[in-house]
This record gives C-alpha cells, structure tokens and sequence, in this order.
C-alpha cells in the first residue's frame, strides 16, 4: 500500500476572484481506486495538479484543480469549487478520452466529498485481493482561513542533537568562534539550493546550547561515510566552531521506505537533506523536496524519520552501477513515481538504472539513484536501452612528477588554529600550504579560508559585505 501519496508542481491559474485567496487553506483528499490517497494536504489557492496512474494495464491522467468564487473584497459567501478530471489515454497515439469528472462546491469550513465510477475492461485486484469492476475516485475537501503548521516539522527543529551525531548547513551559514561571538561566513549569504554545487557541508555535534551548536569538520575519510560530507577545504585540519540551530537543515535522521500501490517506491538512507513546502502535507506527513545521489525528487515523510540529527552510514554511498541506461525525457525527468518526477540535477542524457519489471513489459519500471536515495519509476520502454559492456583500460599514464605544492603560507601538523578574536577554533591534522597570503590580525597571522576555497574553484568570490572565514596562527 501507499505510504505517502505525490506531489507535482503546482501551477498558478487565473482565478475567477482573488478576494481573500491567500488568506485560504483547502483541505484537499483524492483517493484513486486502489484505496491510496494519491493527493492528500493543505494547500494555497488557486491550485492545479496532474497525476498518471497505470491500472488494469491502462493509463489515466488525473488533473485536479481548485478556485475560489467570491463576490467583493471579503469571503463572506465564498466558494471553492475543486474538480478532479480523469482521462484515459487510449490506443498507441494515447488518445485522451474523458470518462469522469467529480466535483464539490465547498462553502467555508464544511466537509463535503463526490465519487466518480468509471467501468474498467477487465477487473484489476483491489488491495484487500477482490476483483474490481469499476474504478472509484473520491474527491473531499474543506477550506478555511489560515494556514496550519506542520507540528511535527516544528517539533523536530527544536529538539536537542545529541553529541557524536552529524548535522547539515549551508555553506553559507555564519560560523561563530564562542556563542554570540565573532562571526565568519565560508562565501556570500545567497538563496542556496540543494542543486548548487557545495551548498550543504556535514558537520559533528560536540556539544548542544540550545541556540548555538558547538560542531567540528569531518575528514576526508569520514565523509566517504556520509551522503553530503565535509569540504575539501577542511581536508587537512580539524575545525571547531559554534554554528546557530536555525541555519541547520532539517534531515532524515534514519532511514524510511516510501512503497506506492503502482509499484512504485523510493528509499532514503539517513543524512539526507530535507526542504520543507510550506503549508503542505502528504497522506497526513510533511512534504519535502531534496537532492540524493544526483537526482531531485519531491516525497512526504513520517514523523520518525524526520529529524536535525543523524548516525553515519557505513561504506562509500556513491550512485549504484547500473546495467542499463534511461534516457531523460523532453521535461528534464527520469522517470515518475507515485510521489512525482524524479529528474537528474546536472544536464544528462541518460542515467543509470536497473530495469525491474519483465522485459518487454511498457511502461517499464526501473531503479535509479544509489545508497542515499534509491527511487523505483515508472518509465516508457522505449527510454530504456542496455549498453554493450565497457571494455577494460589497461593504458597507463607517462611517470612523472604529480605536480609541486602550491607556493603560499605553510600550516603544519599540530599547529593550533585560532580565528580573528584569538578564541582556539582547531588544529592541523597534517601540513598544508594555502594558496593565499597571510595578513596580520594584531599578534596573529591569519589566511582568507574564503578566498582560499575561491582560488580552488569551491567557492564564489568573496564580497565586501562578508566577514570572511579566517584561520590564524601565532608565529
């Protein structure tokens, strides 16, 4: 059965009225006919959704949408009138033809629902194992003023994270050397998202105040451990700085299987950044986007899994080998799940992907993604191809020097690293010599760890208007 229930894009409509409309929260509930509710939450007005679901060997488009009627500026009087049109995609030109189209007037604050029963070529096998003769959509809604917060997202920000567990931020998150303190920032404050390259940095709690979090880098090695690690620009030292509970992401603390009726299913490992969206929840759990193994996908999680906090994974969490390969379509996605599309983060062809259905099967389901984030999708077989096996290198490059260390300031093992207010922020784990050059803060030399990660490429110019992140020593 369905655990969570999708989420696509939702789109703006023109709205008959806008009087009031973002002051509105629908409470909206679709259920398909295999008992699962494909669209369950609390959504803003207006609002447009489309689904396709594959049963008894056919396909169906389902596109729900819901507006709001009022006259003048107040909701006194006002309706929301939602509509669910189901259409089935007929014959090998997927002709769409129409064969229901449910719907509830809503006034404010009362319940109502509508079934729709369309009559099915052959029975399909219902989730209690009966046969099915016709299929049932089931559309029920409210709406009132007022948006609802997810408790259990708000919960989970507040509690404590306990020491040894790792935590995600920004990369832009102000890095603090005492609670309240002096504060430093690796690049620009910018609207960062999961797609941008170094955007999350993992760190290990030491210890929890509250508002501030004492953390240390990971090393390379135990970043190997994590689905989003460390920098390389901390490679070779171990950093300890304070850093606020509300630049953390929120995360899946363990790991959670999301299996769908249509065979679909995705499966997260923990240490996988969450990015709630606001106001909407998913079969009665919080909505989240996120990025795993390359790919975006957009999922509702249960309470458990959702936490600031979490245990490493063991091993190396790169993308699964896959023997076959799914061609990405005209929309810039891999493949669907009941949950939505799931779409590579870089420009690609093709991706990995292991079929899992039978051969010749259409639509195909394949897997894709690796140890972080594993999605089971719904593909058309003519994407998915089997590549002939790769044919082994045994070339090798001349001998030759692997290249002198960059001229710059050397840091070496054991030396004690404080920041720009003279509070002891780390160590040397092992020699390093820095690009930049050092400049003087009063007894202390210290280098531009920004300017640092610009000059290797890992990060963006710093600006004027940052404090950058500075490492000092005592000569």
């Amino acid at each position: 059965m369905l655990s969570t229930v999708a989420l696509a894009a939702l789109s703006a409509l023109s709205a008959p009225a806008s009087a009031g409309v973002e002051d509105v929260v629908l409470d909206l509930k679709i259920t398909e006919p295999l008992g699962t509710p494909i669209i369950e939450g609390q959504f803003p007005l207006p609002f447009r959704q489309e689904e396709r679901l594959y049963l008894g060997g056919e396909e169906y488009v389902l596109t729900v949408t819901a507006e709001l009627y009022a006259e003048g500026k107040g909701l006194g009087g006002a309706t929301v009138t939602v509509t669910a049109l189901v259409t089935r995609l007929d014959g090998v030109n997927q002709i769409p033809t129409r064969v229901a189209s449910p719907s509830v007037v809503l006034t404010q604050d009362q319940r109502k629902s509508a079934t729709a029963l369309v009559p099915v070529a052959r029975p399909i096998t219902g989730a209690d194992g009966q046969a099915l003769h016709q299929l049932r959509f089931i559309v029920e809604g409210a709406w009132s003023e007022g948006a609802r917060e997810l408790v259990s997202v708000r919960d989970r920000r507040q509690e404590p994270v306990a020491p040894g567990l790792t935590v995600l931020a920004w990369s832009d998150a102000p890095l603090y050397t005492q609670p309240g303190g002096y504060s430093m920032r690796l690049r620009p404050a910018e609207a960062l998202t999961l797609e941008a390259p170094s955007a999350v940095i993992a760190w290990q709690v030491l210890e929890d105040q509250g508002e501030y979090l004492r953390v240390k880098s990971l090393t390379p090695r135990d970043s190997r451990d994590h689905c989003f690690g460390s920098t390389p620009l901390f490679a070779d030292m171990d950093l300890r700085v304070w850093i606020r509970r509300e630049e953390l992401l929120l995360l899946t603390r363990t790991s959670a299987t999301m299996e769908y009726s249509d065979g679909t299913a995705s499966v997260l490992s923990a240490g996988v950044p969450l990015l709630p969206i606001p106001g909407q929840a998913l079969f009665g759990h919080p909505a989240f986007q996120s990025v795993a193994n390359g790919l975006h996908f957009t999922i509702g999680l249960p309470d458990y899994a959702i936490g600031l906090g979490y245990e490493p994974l063991r091993g190396a969490v790169a993308l699964a080998d896959r023997p076959q390969r799914v061609a990405v379509d005209a929309s810039g996605s891999v493949g669907r799940s009941a949950s939505g599309a799931v779409r590579p983060v870089a420009k690609l062809d093709e991706v990995g992907a292991t079929l899992f259905t039978a051969p010749g099967v259409s639509p195909a389901t394949v897997v894709v993604g690796g140890a972080c984030g594993e999605h089971r999708v719904k593909v058309d077989l003519s994407r998915v191809s089997t590549p002939p096996p790769a044919e082994a290198d045994f070339t090798f490059g001349e001998a030759g020097d692997e290249g002198a260390a960059p001229g710059g300031e050397l840091f070496e093992l054991g030396e004690v690293l404080y920041g720009p207010d003279g509070s002891k922020i780390g160590v040397m784990l092992r020699d390093h010599t820095f690009r930049v050059s050092p400049t003087r803060k009063g007894d202390l030399s210290c280098i531009d760890l920004s300017q640092e990660g610009a000059l290797m490429g890992l990060l963006p110019t710093p600006d004027a208007l940052m404090t950058p992140v500075l490492l000092c020593r005592r000569p």
